[in-house]
């Protein structure tokens, strides 16, 4: 059976029955919503071909057509590295807002070190830092859904947008080597290296919150 066969696959509610195909509207004040659809100009910037590459329906079976691999599997949209230098700092522009400080760090991490791999192996055609597929679902709208997603070896986005809601799955990052020792891309590290670095913090952050709740407890009469 072919991967992407409609219709999608849905959850049931907690009484069985069919959610709807595309949620409803609720308000939650999240400005970053509206900070993504101003990011998408960079859809502005593309000519006519480009854009025809770039824009899908926002029911395409394109949202389950990615793969972590390296191999040119299942891609679609447009090539990071088909775009201009200033084309692609706007696609960064909506990777940032779109993720955590630290989350889009090591998204770049992911993307250096694909370069890095190219390097030892010799494959530029197959690894780089910008052979990554970026595809826009919808109209970047205030009110209507939209959304965006970006594909490629071990860097996995799926951002679903609708009013003020933001929704980042499935999502995946990795890496192959986890981390630079030397070289151009020295000091990057993938998302295991960054996870193993925030394990070896979280102790010492639980040290000083059960001492700040001892402390509290002492100062209760």
């Amino acid at each position: 059976m072919p991967l992407s066969v409609p219709p999608f696959l849905r959850g049931t509610c907690g009484d069985r029955s069919l959610p709807p195909s595309r949620p409803g509207r609720r308000v939650f004040g999240v400005t970053d919503a509206e900070t993504l659809r101003r990011r998408c100009v960079l859809l502005d910037s593309l000519s006519a071909e480009q854009r025809a590459r770039t824009l899908f329906a926002l029911d395409t079976d394109a949202w389950r057509r990615w793969s972590n691999i390296h191999p040119y599997l299942m891609r679609h949209g447009l090539p990071l590295e088909e775009m201009s230098g200033a084309q692609r700092d706007r696609a960064l522009a909506l990777l940032r807002e779109s993720l955590s400080a630290d989350g889009f760090q090591t998204a770049r991490d992911v993307m250096r070190l694909n370069d890095f791999i190219g390097m030892i192996t010799g494959s530029h055609t197959e690894y780089g830092e910008w052979v990554y597929w970026l595809s826009v679902m919808g109209t970047p709208s205030a009110d209507d859904a939209w959304g965006w997603q970006i594909d490629g070896h071990h860097l996995i986005v799926n951002c679903f947008v609708l009013g003020d809601q933001i929704v980042m799955t499935p999502m995946f990052m990795g890496s192959e080597p986890v981390a630079a020792d030397e070289g151009p891309y020295a000091g990057a590290a993938g998302a295991d290296a960054h996870a193993r670095a925030h394990a070896r913090a979280a102790p010492a952050h639980g040290h000083r919150d059960r001492a700040s709740r001892r402390g509290v407890h002492r100062r209760l009469p």
